[in-house]
């Protein structure tokens, strides 16, 4: 009985969004309503760099795509009132970048040129205005 349990637990895992035995996930939606493929920069605690500076990290970052019509996501185990009372102003930057431009251009243009299509800065009260979805464009 042990056993078929577990097996039940680990199947259900699986097929779950969020991984199993976590109390809750904080998301951020970020959804693509333009007409080509963008990353996006969440400059968080783990970002080389913060609101208020708001310059490209130096390092190329892995960024998440999000397609024509749709949405990536920004979980936390914290929540984003927390997260961004560890940022050094209170406030998120949420950068947008063509995903052509990302893939096919030297980091270093992108950076120093600051190829950006957009960027958000975001205090808690944005976010929860929001209700945690930001759309593009």
């Amino acid at each position: 009985m042990i056993i078929l349990t577990f097996a039940t637990i680990v199947l259900c895992a699986n097929a779950c969004e969020k991984p199993p035995f976590v109390d809750k996930f904080y998301r951020i939606i970020v959804t693509n309503n333009s007409s080509a493929e963008i990353r996006i920069l969440l400059a968080d605690e783990y970002s080389a760099t913060q609101y208020p500076d708001t310059t490209l990290p130096a390092s190329k970052p892995a960024l998440q795509k999000a397609s024509v019509g749709k949405s990536c996501y920004f979980d936390s185990k914290i929540s984003w009132e927390e997260n961004l009372k560890k940022l050094p102003a209170d406030t998120l930057s949420v950068h947008f970048i063509d995903n052509t431009v990302y893939e096919n251009e030297q980091w270093d243009s992108i950076r120093v040129h600051y190829k950006i299509l957009k960027r958000l800065d975001l205090s808690i009260e944005d976010l929860k205005a929001m209700n945690y979805n930001i759309s593009y464009p």
